[in-house]
């Protein structure tokens, strides 16, 4: 299973990573969309960088927008995952610090904790998806 975090909108029946265009979050009615695929150029996506793609939509043109989470579980723990290098996960967990640091999980910050972790060693994995900016 391919590692997705961040937020994506459903344009034209494709996903496509989004963002609103607008820094003030409440009043934004423009979306931009991400590509990685020249192909989408034949859609009005313009090349703002090597294999990086950018176009902007009104709302209405969008089918649906939500966030992305990969989830998992880690000796029983709940976790997600952030990065894949390799057969490995990078993995963060948030919620029993104790619990993360008995299984070697290295304290970023309070309330956040990560490891790397062999793919083989995480169950249970599963996108959770949160529907953003009004969206169903």
């Amino acid at each position: 299973m391919d590692v997705k975090n961040g937020r994506y909108a459903i344009y034209n029946s494709k996903e496509y990573e989004a963002d609103k265009a607008n820094s003030d979050y409440n009043d934004a009615k423009i979306m931009i969309l991400i590509s990685y695929e020249a192909v989408d150029q034949k859609n009005d996506f313009i090349e703002v960088s090597p294999n990086r793609y950018v176009k902007r939509v009104s709302f209405s043109e969008i089918e649906t927008a939500y966030s992305i989470n990969t989830k998992g579980t880690y000796k029983r723990l709940p976790i997600t995952i952030l990065e894949q290098f390799g057969d490995q996960y990078k993995i963060h967990h948030v919620e029993n610090g104790l619990a993360a640091e008995k299984l070697g999980f290295i304290k970023i910050e309070p309330g956040w904790f990560e490891k790397v972790v062999p793919i083989h060693d995480v169950e249970n994995i599963y996108e959770k998806k949160t529907p953003l900016w009004g969206f169903k």
